[in-house]
Parts: structure tokens; C-alpha cells; sequence
């Protein structure tokens, strides 16, 4: 599991198959939105975009970012929620 607040390294970082603890609004629209720019198109076809898997109830300890993790969400983030990709 891996922590960032940033798109693109969270992109890296889904492609390195890593679940990632990113701050998140919660919005279903910006959930849609994570999901449709972290698809990927390889020789094997399209992998699946991310997902949220869960809001931990126990939030880590480290300071919330006043933003969301989507760079356009206007949304500030509520909480930290776990991310992957369903292979």
C-alpha cells in the first residue's frame, strides 16, 4: 500500500499493481472520473480503471490535503480511502 495526493503518481503507481490511500471527496461523479483516466489500453486489451475498495475507519495520522485527489474535483477531500484495480 502506498499514500499520494497526486493523479499522475497515483497512475504510476496503480499501473506498479499497488492499493493506494489517496484524501477523496466521495463524490460519485469524481469516483466516475478517477476511474475513466486511470483506464488503460494495452496489447491486451483495456485494464479497468480505479476503484475505491473502502474508507478505513481507522484514517492515518498524517494531515488531510484540503483537495481532492481528481485534479478538477472542487470538492475539498472528507477522508482517506483506499484505491485499486480489479484484475
Amino acid at each position: 500500500m502506498k499514500t499520494t495526493s497526486d493523479i499522475e503518481e497515483f497512475k504510476k503507481l496503480l499501473d506498479e499493481k499497488f492499493i493506494i490511500l489517496a484524501p477523496f471527496c466521495g463524490g460519485v461523479d469524481c469516483e466516475e472520473d478517477i476511474k475513466k483516466a486511470t483506464t488503460r489500453e494495452d496489447g491486451d486489451g483495456a485494464q479497468m480503471g480505479a476503484k475505491t475498495l473502502c474508507i478505513p475507519l481507522e484514517q492515518p495520522k498524517q494531515e488531510l490535503p484540503s483537495k481532492c485527489l481528481y485534479p478538477s474535483c472542487t470538492e475539498a477531500a472528507k477522508f482517506f480511502a483506499l484505491f485499486g484495480r480489479s484484475y
